[in-house]
């Protein structure tokens, strides 16, 4: 009777180094997976915190007022200032107030980015501030490499400090569209909107565009203020602001 031939020590050798190659491509395989999942969900988490940050910073804009304020100083400040550092400070709608307490529900907010890279929001409690007024911060977004904001004017020129200094003022006696010369408001000095634009990785550059509410002028007023233009003009200007609003 014949006995059973065994396994030779070349035959081990390469079965096991077939099954050692099996496992290291295995283990690479599920290596990258992982890599990828975690930089998916790095990603899905980085969108999700960028899309938050924008809503805010487009609901800020929406909802601008035109309320000049006074700063700690007793000085009166525009309802909207660009600094030359790119911050942008302004007063906005919207503050809500559920437990009715004896305050208005205006808000004075400030956009910056910090020497750190945060994009940061920061708000005051009150709109006139004493000396001891001090802002709260929030900071919106992490890892930004760039922030930069232009005011647009009602005549689509765009400046990236705000108010203007008088020397970079045109003299023509443009106004802004419904209002009579003799008011004296020019349309470059009303801001109208602004372009925001902030580079993050892993998006690069991002640009919004965005209209201020208060500088949103209803169809009606306009309207009233110039009877002149029809309701029913077709692709005229009311037609245009609709589509604008």
């Amino acid at each position: 009777m014949r006995r059973p031939r065994g396994f030779t020590l070349i035959e081990v050798l390469i079965a096991i180094g077939i099954f050692a190659l099996i496992g290291l491509v295995a283990a690479a395989l599920l290596t990258r997976t992982l890599e990828a999942r975690s930089l998916l969900s790095e990603r899905a988490d980085r969108l999700q915190d960028l899309q938050r940050g924008l809503q805010r910073f487009d609901r800020d804009a929406l909802q601008y007022a035109q309320r000049p304020i006074r700063d700690s100083f007793g000085d009166t400040q525009p309802a909207l200032v660009l600094g030359p550092d790119g911050a942008l400070e302004y007063t906005v709608h919207g503050w809500r107030n559920p437990l009715q307490l004896p305050r208005s529900e205006l808000q004075r907010v400030r956009w910056s980015l910090s020497e750190d890279g945060d994009l940061v929001r920061e708000f005051w409690n009150v709109l006139d501030r004493a000396q001891d007024s001090a802002p709260r911060r929030q900071t919106v977004l992490s890892a930004v490499s760039a922030f930069e904001v232009e005011i647009i004017d009602g005549q689509g020129g765009s400046s990236r400090q705000w108010p203007r200094e008088a020397s970079s003022l045109p003299t023509a006696e443009a106004t802004v569209p419904g209002e009579s010369p003799a008011s004296g408001v020019r349309a470059d000095e009303v801001p109208i909107a602004l372009r925001m634009s902030l580079d993050l990785a892993p998006f690069d550059r991002i640009e919004r565009l965005l209209l201020l509410g208060e500088a949103i002028e209803p169809e009606e007023d306009r309207m009233e203020q110039n009877p002149s233009v029809a309701p029913d003009a077709g692709t005229g200007a009311g037609e245009a602001a609709d589509d604008a609003g």
